[in-house]
């Protein structure tokens, strides 16, 4: 069946209003600002030429927060619990990487017993479940990033200072085979608690500085790639009725040829999502919306956008007059 380009964008228009005022209608404390139309087309280059219905993507400026937060703090996570780990392999010379330290059962220590003298069963040197060979991964940081902060905080397990509590082994020096080079003594915590201290702030800076730069103008930035989006990748048609407009649009590329089919997929997007933007505004629903497209994004970001969102949030991108063949 030929493709009907109106009817194609009549229909986009209606289902991105419709999904945007039902998203924004769920979560009323939220205040939305961008919306994005992810044109999903293959010039040939990676995969064959295809042209498909386009996705969906909402972000509100909480989202935008909290998503940021959960990130910065599984990073942070993620550095002090390597810091750590190395740290503590640098200070005990016999620790394995895959286990407790060696002469750890000459010196007669409890079976389960950790490097900061919880007993067996009990939490490790960072305050995490204790674990076995294998189980360092660095990627485990970020799930026991409560943990990690603890522990470099000095412990809060009830214990005295060093993570010295109940079940402590006792003093090496005074049990026969103990291994005193091995035993991570309170300088040795300290000097490590104060090693991240010190990363924890070198951390504070440079999200200063990805701060000002990601509330900056750039496309590119965390603020405006809807692939980093809240709601992301939201179908604006069922199974069915999308397959049906894949078809008609695999039979234009065959008819028109890539690059005449190309212009007019992309010309239908830009008017939808222009014509659902001033939609949306007489509704009190003012977003800044797109076609998003990173091999066209600044040309897309001109057609979209008025003069004035262009000049509050790409102010780096000046106002274009493109001929009407090129996208």
């Amino acid at each position: 069946m030929e493709l009907d380009w109106n009817l194609f964008e009549c229909e986009i228009r209606s289902a991105v209003v419709r999904i945007a005022r039902q998203v924004v209608a769920d979560h009323p404390k939220q205040s939305f600002y961008g919306l994005a139309l992810e044109a999903t087309a293959s010039d040939g280059t990676d995969e064959p030429e295809a042209l498909e219905v386009p996705v969906l993507a909402l972000n509100s400026e909480e989202a935008l927060a909290r998503d940021k937060r959960e990130e910065t703090g599984e990073v942070r996570a993620f550095d002090a619990e390597v810091l750590r780990e190395h740290r503590l392999r640098e200070m005990t010379p016999g620790l394995d990487d895959d286990g407790p330290r060696q002469g750890a059962a000459d010196a007669g220590e409890p079976e389960g017993a950790h490097l900061d003298g919880s007993g067996a069963g009990e939490a490790g040197l960072n305050g995490s479940a204790p674990h076995g060979p294998g189980d360092d991964d660095p990627s485990r940081g970020a799930g026991r990033r409560g943990d990690a902060v603890r522990g470099a905080a000095g412990g809060d397990d009830g214990g005295t200072a060093g993570g010295r509590g109940a079940g402590a082994r006792p003093d090496p020096a005074s049990e026969p085979g103990a291994d005193p080079e091995a035993d991570l003594d309170a300088e040795l915590e300290a000097e490590l608690d104060a090693e991240l201290d010190g990363v924890a702030a070198d951390i504070a800076l440079q999200e200063a500085v990805d701060e000002d730069f990601d509330e900056g103008s750039g496309y590119y930035s965390r603020r405006w790639d809807p692939t980093d989006w809240h709601w992301c990748s939201m179908d604006l048609f069922d199974d069915g009725h999308a397959e049906a407009w894949n078809e008609r649009l695999a039979g234009a590329v065959v008819e028109l040829g890539w690059e005449e089919a190309a212009r007019k997929y992309y010309r239908v997007l830009i008017d939808a999502v222009v014509a659902a933007r001033e939609e949306l505004a007489r509704k009190r629903l003012p977003l800044v919306a797109f076609v998003s497209d990173s091999d066209h994004a600044d040309e897309l970001l001109r057609r979209c956008l008025t003069p004035e969102q262009l000049a509050r949030h790409f102010p780096d991108l000046e106002p274009l007059e493109l001929d009407a063949e090129t996208v």
